[in-house]
């Protein structure tokens, strides 16, 4: 890569999704052959993932010890090289496939979203939704990506559309509050942001 020169072509029949790894070491493909290409050693690599599993969505936690995918009706599986570490049941209860995947730069947090426009976001530690999923997009979602402060997660919908949601408590604790006008009650701030602890913002 650093060349600009094919070095290898390693046989596979290929995917609408790919994610390497951030050491540059590896490649998940999904597809008729899901597989985990070794691009050091030019060969494929067990993967964790069968055809049967219906892979969609790939990404690597930032350092790369973790793989989350995304499946058309089981949500999404975080993997550990080739053992399972966590099953998130991301829209499985609404049969919706996950396309788009995305860890925040510490790799505390997942982001999830597929054909029905939602997002999803978990704590990746503890298998924890952090909120309700939130519809975004009118149709799929196509791509998710986080700042680099991880304050924010941008989406990309086949409406056309470019989404910036922040993300951070203390931002969405003021959006909620300028809107409000006034500080929440416990209700309402449990109903609008329960992924954290109430207090007076205003």
């Amino acid at each position: 890569m650093a060349t600009g020169r094919r070095t290898a072509v390693l046989p596979h029949a290929g995917g609408a999704r790919m994610a390497f790894r951030p050491d540059g070491g590896a490649l998940a493909v999904n597809g008729r052959d899901n597989a985990l290409l070794d691009l050091r050693a030019g060969r494929a690599a067990e993967a964790p993932f069968t055809a049967a599993d219906g892979v969609r969505g790939l990404a690597y936690s930032p350092d790369g010890r973790l793989l989350a995918t995304g499946t058309t009706a089981e949500g999404v599986t975080l993997w550990d090289g080739v053992r399972q570490v966590r099953r998130l049941p991301v829209g499985a209860e609404e049969g919706e496939q996950i396309d788009a995947l995305a860890f925040s730069p510490d790799g505390r947090t997942l982001a999830a979203a597929g054909a029905q426009g939602k997002v999803w976001l978990w704590d990746v530690a503890h298998g924890v939704p952090l909120g309700l999923p939130a519809p975004q997009h009118q149709g799929p979602v196509l791509a998710l990506a986080f700042s680099r402060d991880g304050r924010a997660l941008y989406s990309v919908g086949g409406d056309g559309r470019l989404g910036a949601h922040p993300i951070d408590p203390g931002v969405l604790a003021r959006e909620v509050c300028a809107r409000a006008g006034a500080t929440l009650s416990p209700a309402a701030w449990a109903r609008l942001i329960p992924w954290t602890p109430y207090r007076k913002v205003c």
